[in-house]
């Protein structure tokens, strides 16, 4: 079964932070607030998907936490998926393989990004790519600290040390420790 497909028949199984709300530490504290659709575009399917994401709140059950201005609400987002960016993951490799390991323009990549996406008229402009590409070099940076690579100091060094390797299952590797690391890399969703 498909994750849309789960999440709509209630039979996908989901954490039920009764140990403790990811925002403010409380114990019995986040509950399920429903569900919104969001669109997304899916980098292997080549297709614009329009998903379910799961909704919790948090009701503050913590006396101790002081933060009025946290966010209120989280979500469950799937692991290819960024907070508030609708290319996934592997769209995100696919922009920074062209930018830094290929050196293409900001204007080249974006139409090679929206070639891949064929039929569907994206309307990926330059400053997409830009924004995609500042998305994807801090967490770089990170991984390169991560990696314990001390002669990777600045972004342009770490980008280019990552997309220096011929083997094709590099990216799919970047693939899966951005999904797997998704918080570490970009923050939470709220």
């Amino acid at each position: 079964m498909t994750y849309k497909t789960l999440v709509l028949k209630g039979s996908l199984k989901l954490p039920d932070f009764a140990s403790v709300c990811p925002i403010c530490k409380g114990k019995d504290c986040a509950v399920r607030h429903g569900f919104y659709m969001r669109f997304y575009f899916d980098f292997f399917l080549k297709n614009l998907l329009y998903i379910p994401v799961f909704r919790f709140l948090c009701r503050r059950k913590n006396k101790k936490f002081k933060q009025k201005n946290a966010p209120k609400t989280f979500s469950l987002l799937p692991s290819n998926l960024i907070p508030f960016r609708r290319y996934d993951a592997h769209c995100l490799l696919f922009i920074a393989r062209k930018r830094y390991g290929e050196k293409l323009s900001l204007l080249s990549t974006a139409l090679k990004l929206c070639g891949h996406f064929q039929p569907f008229d994206l309307n990926c402009s330059c400053s997409t790519i830009f924004s995609y590409q500042k998305l994807f070099a801090a967490p770089a940076m990170r991984l390169a600290f991560f990696l314990k690579k001390p002669h990777l100091n600045d972004v342009n060094a770490a980008l280019l040390y990552f997309f220096s390797f011929k083997d094709k299952d590099i990216p799919k590797l970047l693939a899966s420790f951005f999904a797997a690391h998704r918080r570490f890399l970009f923050g939470i969703s709220s």
